[in-house]
């Protein structure tokens, strides 16, 4: 099999370089060195439970941005217009369904 010259040319131009993105995962950090945690003297009781931060927001909390524009009419009649047309196919297909089972006996 022969390498193509593009292939040869392009290994030629690139130079052997140290990447700039650090991957972290599954490496060591050399910066952190492993050190046995040291026992308190004063024992687990006194440690402090962690505080959570997180909360949430009512709809109305929210600014006026990020809340929802209303429905106008037209988006309305076209919403149940569409379940009222999906709804009438699944009631065909029922009858049809019946009627076949119907007939079948």
């Amino acid at each position: 099999m022969r390498t193509s010259p593009i292939f040869l040319t392009v290994t030629q131009v690139i130079k052997p370089h140290i990447p700039l993105i650090k991957f972290r995962k599954g490496h060591v950090d050399s910066c952190h060195t492993t050190q046995t945690p040291q026992q308190s003297s004063q024992g687990v009781s006194a440690a402090k439970p962690a505080k959570s931060t997180s909360y949430s927001l009512e709809e109305y909390q929210l600014p006026a941005r990020f809340r929802r524009l209303p429905l106008d009419n037209y988006e309305i009649e076209a919403i149940n217009g569409l379940l009222l047309y999906q709804f009438s196919l699944g009631l065909k297909y029922y009858i049809k369904l019946n009627i076949e089972n119907y007939l079948m006996k």
